[in-house]
């Protein structure tokens, strides 16, 4: 009697399986992104609402929780600074997410690549004589 072939999704998964460590890294990378993706608008809300209010910029000092009492001009260069800081992270996690799934991507395709090169050699010449 045959045995019951496994799904696709299973097979698929004993590929990926070989190479869990970037796979793993590659869905950090994707999560880290994301992370900044939430961040991002919160942190620029925080510069509207505590800086861009008419009478903080007719005062032009700022007071932070950390911080204390700042120049309008220096606190709003240091969230500048954050905010560029946090766009070249999610750039290079959007980067290095991309890199790592082709690598894996392209290293599954050579395992499946693999295993059929040696399925067909492990085959009898019979086969390929019935078989075109």
């Amino acid at each position: 009697m045959r045995e019951k072939k496994q799904s696709h999704l299973l097979r698929w998964m004993h590929y990926v399986g070989a190479h869990k460590r970037l796979y793993i890294l590659a869905i950090l990378a994707l999560l880290v992104g994301m992370g900044i993706d939430v961040i991002l608008p919160r942190v620029l809300g925080f510069v509207i609402d505590r800086f861009l209010k008419p009478e903080t910029v007719s005062a032009g000092m700022v007071r932070l929780p950390w911080i204390g009492a700042i120049t309008l001009t220096r606190a709003l260069m240091t969230l500048l600074a954050a905010i560029l800081v946090l766009l070249v992270a999610r750039a290079f996690c959007i980067y290095i997410r991309n890199m790592l799934l082709v690598t894996v991507g392209e290293r599954i395709h050579l395992d499946i690549r693999q295993s059929l090169f040696d399925h067909l050699h492990r085959l009898p010449i019979s086969f390929f004589d019935t078989t075109y």
